[in-house]
């Protein structure tokens, strides 16, 4: 390739600039190499490596809240009453971890809210069969 210097000067193309240019990409390599070494992961990085998932899944995002709240109006649940009902074995939790609760009024106290919780989404059964066949009649 021909470069011209000036109106009628040709010069050749000298192959140290192509040394050159691949002495810089291999000086770039080398320095994003040792920036990446240099690193920290963030924390959600380092869970996810040790497959602990635990804090990834409490982290739920908007969009997956919706999509949970359409799911249970979908659905016929009582959404505000299931809130309550976690909230409770949330508190449950927070007592058992205080000490403040035996295991086993734990384990009662734990049961007959998650009874609670399935008699909820029974319910909530029974109403969505009611509507449809009301709609199908109709």
């Amino acid at each position: 390739m021909l470069l011209f210097n000036g109106i009628n000067e040709p010069i050749k193309k000298s192959t140290t600039a192509t040394k050159n240019t691949q002495l810089n990409h291999l000086d770039k390599r080398q320095e994003f190499a040792k920036e990446m070494a240099s690193t920290q992961p963030s924390s959600l990085s380092e869970q996810l490596r040790n497959k602990d998932v635990s804090t990834y899944l409490r982290n739920q995002t908007f969009l997956e809240k919706a999509q949970e709240a359409a799911l249970l109006q979908r659905m016929g649940v009582n959404k505000e009453k299931l809130e309550e009902l976690k909230e409770q074995l949330e508190a449950l939790d927070k007592m058992l971890a205080d000490g403040t609760i035996s295991q086993e009024a734990y384990q009662e106290q734990r049961a007959v809210i998650e009874q609670e919780i399935a008699k909820e989404y029974e319910q909530a059964q029974k109403r969505r069969e009611e509507e449809e066949k009301s709609q199908g009649k109709l």
